[in-house]
């Protein structure tokens, strides 16, 4: 998800199913997991980060899988569990702790054999891509929950040096063809 979307940790950790629409392919961004408090909260970081982040079909059909799996789970744990309609969530339905989506993740990266990040490099690998393709920065700083492109220029500007080939490539072919 971290990856499809840019998300923070905190607002896949505060993701509702009510926030999923599985018709439209759009995840609506209305309350974190803050885990210096340890609660949930209504909103997000910034006020830029109440969003909504088209999601593309892979993340859909995921996210319908693991929704059974809730739902499964649920009906086994009975009165014991708390609704939070969490995405994320324990057994009981609880909160997951930021800590443990963090060790969750990189114990399946290990076991998968990938490199072992940090859990909020996925956010900064999905902007990269995204600048890699091409994607308008105006897109990508709303779809992280930017204030301004200027917060997302400044700290993805390592990525466009490279880019700049590209533009004076892009020119020699238009020129050359012409």
């Amino acid at each position: 998800m971290a990856l499809l979307t840019g998300i923070r940790k905190g607002e896949i950790l505060g993701l509702r199913w009510r926030d999923i629409d599985f018709e439209k392919q759009v995840i609506y961004i209305r309350q974190i997991y803050d885990g210096y408090a340890k609660e949930l909260k209504v909103g997000a970081k910034t006020a830029s980060g109440v969003r909504s982040i088209h999601i593309p079909n892979m993340l859909v059909n995921q996210l319908k899988k693991e929704r059974k799996k809730v739902l499964v789970n649920k009906l086994k744990q009975g009165i014991a569990y708390n609704d939070y309609d969490l995405v994320n969530c324990t057994k009981f339905g609880n909160s997951l702790d930021s800590s443990t989506l963090s060790k969750r993740f990189k114990n399946h990266a290990k076991k998968l054999g990938l490199p072992v990040i940090r859990f909020h490099d996925l956010r900064h690998t999905h902007v990269t891509m995204l600048i890699q393709q091409n994607v308008n920065v105006k897109v990508i700083s709303e779809r992280v929950g930017h204030s301004s492109i200027q917060i997302t220029l400044n700290q993805y500007s390592h990525v466009l040096p490279s880019m700049q080939q590209e533009v004076a490539d892009k020119l020699n072919t238009l020129f050359v063809n012409m």
